[in-house]
Formats: C-alpha cells, sequence, structure tokens
C-alpha cells in the first residue's frame, strides 16, 4: 500500500466522462493508497463539469477543485494542481476514461529502455572486434570536434532565449517535452537531486538538440539518466528535424567529458516506433 499519494487530474469540459472518472479513481485509490487526494484542475470548463465537481466535493472531501479563471492549457493545468499537493508522492491523469484505464493498469504504453554500461561497452567491444577480425567493416566515426559546440547548464533556470524556444517549440508536439514540464518536474519530483543538466547540441551556432539529464553520483562514477517521470510520461530528447544520429553523437561523448567517469546511461520509458529512440539508440552505439 502507498502511504499517502496526490492524484492531478486536469479537465476541461469533461460533462461526459467527469463522473465515470471520479468514481473509478476513489475505486482504484482505495485499493492502493492509506491517504490520497485527487485534485480536480477545472481548466476554464464552460459546460457542466463545474456542477458535477461540486457534487462530488460535497460527497467527499478527499476531492479538492482548483478553478481556472480561464482555459489556460494542460500544462499550466498540471502545474497548479502540482503546487496545490499535500503529498510528495505525485500522479496525474487525464479525466478522460482512456487515461484512466492507463491510471488504474487497464491500458499499458508500449516503451523501451536503452541502457549502457561499463560491461555492457565491454563485451560489445570484444564482439565487435571479433566480427571486424572476420570480416572488416567501415566504423562510424564521431563528426569533426570543431564543427560542433556543447553546451551544459544546471537546471532550468538560466536558460538562454534560443535553449527556451527549442523546448517551446517541442512543446507543441508534446506537452511533456516543454519548458513548464520540465521546470515542475525538477522542482516537484527531482528538488533535492543537484545533478540536473540540459546538455545542448550547436553547430554553426545551430541548436541542433537538447537532452536533460540526472546525473548521480555512485561509488565507481556518475550513473546517467533520463529527467523523466517513469510512470507518467514518454522520455524523448529534443532535436532538430533534419539531425543525424551521428551528429548526437558529440553530444553523448560531452557527458563523460563534463561529468567525469560515468559508469551507465540509462533513457526510459522510450516509445520504440518514436524517430527520437532511434537516433538516439544510435548515438549511443556510435560513441
Amino acid at each position: 500500500m502507498i502511504p499517502n499519494l496526490s492524484v492531478v487530474m486536469p479537465a476541461f469540459n469533461e460533462e461526459a466522462v467527469l463522473s465515470i472518472s471520479l468514481t473509478e479513481a476513489r475505486l482504484a485509490l482505495a485499493e492502493i493508497c492509506e491517504v490520497w487526494e485527487i485534485i480536480v484542475v477545472d481548466d476554464g470548463s464552460t459546460d457542466a463539469t463545474p456542477a458535477i465537481l461540486r457534487r462530488f466535493v460535497e460527497q467527499d472531501p478527499r476531492i479538492r477543485v482548483i478553478t481556472q479563471p480561464e482555459n489556460l492549457g494542460y500544462s499550466a493545468a498540471l502545474i497548479r494542481g502540482f503546487a496545490a499537493a499535500r503529498f510528495e508522492t505525485l500522479f496525474y491523469t487525464d479525466a478522460d476514461a482512456d487515461q484512466l484505464a492507463w491510471a488504474t493498469q487497464s491500458r499499458w504504453i508500449a516503451h523501451w529502455t536503452i541502457y549502457r554500461s561499463g560491461a555492457s561497452l565491454f563485451l560489445n567491444g570484444l564482439v565487435r572486434a571479433a566480427i571486424l577480425t572476420l570480416k572488416p567493416r567501415p566504423t562510424i566515426k564521431a563528426p569533426a570536434t570543431d564543427e560542433y559546440e556543447v553546451d551544459v547548464y544546471r537546471g532550468f533556470g538560466d536558460l538562454p532565449a534560443d535553449v527556451r524556444a527549442f523546448f517551446t517549440a517541442a512543446e507543441a508536439d508534446d506537452f511533456q517535452f516543454g519548458l513548464d514540464w520540465y521546470r515542475n518536474l525538477h522542482e516537484t519530483v527531482f528538488a533535492k537531486e543537484d545533478g540536473v543538466y540540459v546538455f545542448c547540441l550547436r553547430q554553426k551556432d545551430k541548436l541542433m538538440a537538447c537532452i536533460p539529464l540526472l546525473a548521480r553520483k555512485r561509488k565507481l562514477g556518475f550513473a546517467v539518466e533520463s529527467l523523466g517521470n517513469f510512470y507518467t510520461t514518454l522520455y524523448s530528447p529534443n532535436f532538430e528535424a533534419n539531425v543525424r544520429y551521428n551528429d548526437l553523437v558529440r553530444l553523448i561523448q560531452a557527458i563523460p567529458q563534463t561529468l567525469g567517469t560515468v559508469t551507465s546511461m540509462q533513457f526510459s520509458p522510450m516509445d520504440p516506433e518514436a524517430l527520437g529512440y532511434c537516433r538516439l539508440k544510435n548515438s549511443l552505439h556510435a560513441a
């Protein structure tokens, strides 16, 4: 059983499914939590959503409602809800039935993890050496260093304008790739971590890619992982549409150059069908 849990549920004009969603959420939470709360952020609904919420609040004080004066968008609703949470353990789900089904483990999102460790690199090197001995093949060379520049930022507080714009553009494809989402993730889930970095790749002053990372110090070096919340979001680096995986090699190489000894890199959860997964996987292999 989870000792306590805050569930944030953005809602905008959800009168058709809101009653079902809240009822099923209460049943699911009763099975897995000792103490819980549901924070519904009404994002400026113009249908019967406010009236439905008032009825549920009267029935169950564990359901709290935050009302936005107008429709401010999904990211703003999440940030407002997270800020109002009473418990350290947070979860979010939409107020529609499909998202709730996923939240209660009735639907699964296909995802893979890219993992690279010192041991795997050693074994991979032996295998590749054996293959090349039997059948020589051309090697993949990292891009020339003088063409690329990697900038590294600690956290999300002092990012330059072009990096902020880069994240804003990515948010148009998915809110969880945007700057507001990452800032909130840093301030809530990873507030006590001092190893939050944003690695940015530039080619001739043009911003090509940004990868938010979390680096944790271990006995033998740093364990690097994606800055993400495994239970709520899929992870992906942000990059220009025309960036190639061998462009990203320079970015991957800059991680141990900046941190020192890196014992492992893990990026998860990632959509195996997404372009970001393919490019990051190939760049890790080539680096």
